[in-house]
């Protein structure tokens, strides 16, 4: 992997990039089962300390078993490309990222965008309130989108201890399915 920056600001890079080619096939693969490398690029472009705008593009080959529209044992070429905003300021933030792939015959796309406000008490701690929306189509043709809904609170009382929450609705286009919710509790500390 090669990294670097750019017209150096205030201890940031205003453009920075990360070129990298990976062994493998694809995510979630026990092994690789192909000569061919993967080839990613990214760049990204911070105007401010707080805002970054990035893009990215991946070129690979791969065996994906059990993929709508792949016979098994095919090896596919894929093309991926995404970009997205991100601001993550001293009281709010906010992020959104498209990503767009063709995996052989196949065309998948997501999207999602979050935003949220932090809070910080002298004697309770401090936290974060925040939403996101997101979706995802594992094939164009056939518009069966996931939509997932949330709301969600960090709260940190102290230094090694976090509390979370997040309500999720999840909802299916044309997918016959009922819409379905998701509540999660979680509580972290160290000792």
């Amino acid at each position: 992997q090669l990294y670097g920056g750019f017209f150096k600001k205030d201890g940031y890079s205003i453009v920075s990039y990360n070129l990298a080619i990976f062994n493998g096939c694809g995510i979630n693969q026990k092994k690789d089962n192909n000569t061919s490398k993967d080839f990613v690029g990214r760049v990204m472009v911070n105007p401010l300390r707080d805002l970054t705008i990035a893009g990215y593009y991946q070129y690979g080959e791969g065996n994906f078993n059990g993929l709508s529209g792949i016979e098994n044992g095919e090896f596919v070429k894929y093309h991926r490309y995404g970009g997205g905003v991100a601001y993550n300021g001293k009281h709010a933030f906010a992020r959104s990222e498209y990503i767009h792939g063709n995996t052989g015959v196949l065309v998948s796309e997501g999207a999602y965008a979050s935003a949220g406000w932090k809070f910080n008490t002298a004697k309770a701690g401090h936290g974060s309130l925040g939403v996101r929306f997101d979706y995802f189509d594992d094939n164009v043709l056939t518009k069966q989108r996931e939509f997932n809904y949330t709301i969600g609170a960090t709260y940190q009382p102290w230094k090694y201890m976090r509390l979370q929450l997040n309500y999720t609705l999840k909802q299916y286009q044309h997918l016959g399915k009922p819409l379905a919710h998701s509540l999660a509790v979680m509580v972290s500390g160290i000792f």
